[in-house]
C-alpha cells in the first residue's frame, strides 16, 4: 500500500494550511501518474497534493474545499522541518493509500476528479474511507465516504430458512449502500 500524510504548514508570517499528499497508488497504464506510482526517489515530484485550511483526518470532517497544489517531492512523506524560506512543515497525521482513481483529460494532464481510498491511522482512528473530488474551476470540493461497510460484516453469516427473513439476512445492514 502507499501513504499519504497531513503536514501542518506554517508560513514565515504566521499563516498556516495543512497539505494533504498522496502516494498515487493503483494508477492505471493510461494515467499521468502511472510512471510514478512505485517511485522510490525522494527527489521525484510525485505525490498528489491539495492544500486545507482544516485536519481533515479528523473523523468528523466530512465535507471541504482544498486548493491543487503541483506534485511534491516524494522526501514530503517523511520529511518535517524548515523549507527552503517558505516556513516550516510538521507531520500532523499520516495513513495508508489503497487505490487512487483519477479521472480528467489524457491529452493535457489535467484532472477533473479523483478518488482516494484509504484510511488515517492513529488517534482511534483507522478505519478506511473514500474521498471523492471533484475540480470546480480553481478550487476542488471533497466528500469523503461513511466508514468502508465491509470491514463491519461478521466473519460468519447464519443460514435462515425462513423465506420471510432471509432476504433480510442475506443482506442484512452492514450491506447498506454507502453514498457520497
Amino acid at each position: 500500500m502507499a501513504r499519504m500524510v497531513l503536514l501542518q504548514h506554517v508560513l514565515p508570517d504566521g499563516t498556516q494550511h495543512f497539505d494533504w499528499l498522496i502516494q498515487p497508488v493503483g494508477a492505471g497504464p493510461g494515467s499521468p501518474l502511472a510512471k510514478f506510482a512505485d517511485s522510490t526517489d525522494p527527489d521525484d515530484r510525485c505525490l498528489i497534493s491539495f492544500r486545507v485550511m482544516d485536519r481533515i483526518d479528523h473523523p468528523k470532517v466530512v465535507a471541504f474545499p482544498a486548493d491543487a497544489l503541483p506534485l511534491h517531492r516524494r522526501k514530503y512523506l517523511d520529511f518535517q522541518g524548515e523549507v527552503d524560506g517558505k516556513g516550516t512543515v510538521r507531520r500532523v497525521g499520516g495513513g495508508m493509500v489503497r487505490k487512487v482513481e483519477i479521472m480528467g483529460h489524457e491529452d493535457d494532464g489535467v484532472m477533473d476528479a479523483i478518488s482516494i481510498r484509504g484510511k488515517f491511522t492513529g488517534g482511534g482512528q483507522g478505519l478506511e474511507y473514500t474521498w471523492a473530488g471533484v475540480r470546480e474551476g480553481d478550487l476542488w470540493q471533497f466528500r469523503r465516504s461513511k466508514p468502508n461497510v465491509l470491514q463491519n460484516k461478521p466473519t460468519r453469516t447464519p443460514v435462515d430458512t425462513n423465506p420471510l427473513t432471509r432476504d433480510l439476512n442475506e443482506h442484512g445492514p452492514w450491506l447498506r449502500p454507502w453514498t457520497l
